[in-house]
């Protein structure tokens, strides 16, 4: 609930009517919430890998907690990344630099059409 009422103050803030709200994995569950407690504010919702009612294959429940296990290989944390996160065929190695580290990229944010500055001069994409 406290994040749907963060996103809510997110969309309040920097836009004031309703947005289309993405809610990805854990997400669709904020996603949700919001729709449900401020409606006025959503004017769609779209979820991705919203985990249902189906459970989840115990393997993939053990790679999911194994892909930052820096105590193993990285080759090792690299099949996990695969196994939970990946359809066959596709590489996971494009993961590899965050997957090996524990740590994500940051990414250089400038502000362009679409993006907004914070206090701080920091840009950041817009929500909707």
């Amino acid at each position: 609930r406290e994040l749907a009422e963060d996103t809510a103050a997110v969309i309040e803030n920097l836009k004031g009517q309703p947005a289309v709200v993405v809610g990805h994995a854990f997400g669709n569950r904020v996603a949700r919430m919001l729709a449900t407690q401020r409606p006025e504010l959503v004017r769609a919702v779209v979820l991705l890998a919203a985990g249902g009612k189906a459970p989840m294959d115990p393997s993939i429940r053990d790679s999911l907690g194994k892909c930052l296990d820096l105590a193993l290989p990285e080759a090792e944390r690299l099949e996990h990344v695969r196994r939970a996160f990946f359809a066959p065929g596709h590489d996971p190695s494009v993961w590899r630099p965050m997957a090996g580290t524990g740590r994500s990229r940051k990414p250089k944010l400038r502000p362009r059409k679409g993006h907004r500055s914070m206090p701080g001069g920091k840009a950041v994409g817009l929500l909707f």
